[in-house]
């Protein structure tokens, strides 16, 4: 939030696209192995989703030399709003 405040998008970017990333790709798979945590139809959809969001933020600051339009973090919001509102109501 900090960075973003401060007009420092590639660096508000770089976080949230990396924290996504390291937190699908790293975080969850060593908490998985000691058997903690059963992996459900569910959760893969979960991982696949954020995936596909980060991909999103990605594509969307990439293509505007790291800015979103209204727009786009409109899509953005009403993606996640529709993922939750259908997660939620399995």
């Amino acid at each position: 939030m900090t960075a973003a405040l401060r007009g420092q998008a590639s660096l508000a970017l770089g976080d949230v696209v990396g924290s996504n990333l390291l937190n699908v790709l790293f975080i969850l798979p060593v908490t998985a192995l000691p058997g903690a945590l059963s992996v459900t139809r569910e959760n893969i959809v979960d991982i696949w989703v954020a995936l596909l969001f980060t991909a999103l933020v990605a594509l969307f600051a990439f293509t505007s030399r790291l800015r979103l339009s209204r727009w786009e973090g409109v899509v953005l919001l009403e993606g996640y709003v529709a993922f939750v509102g259908w997660r939620y109501t399995l």
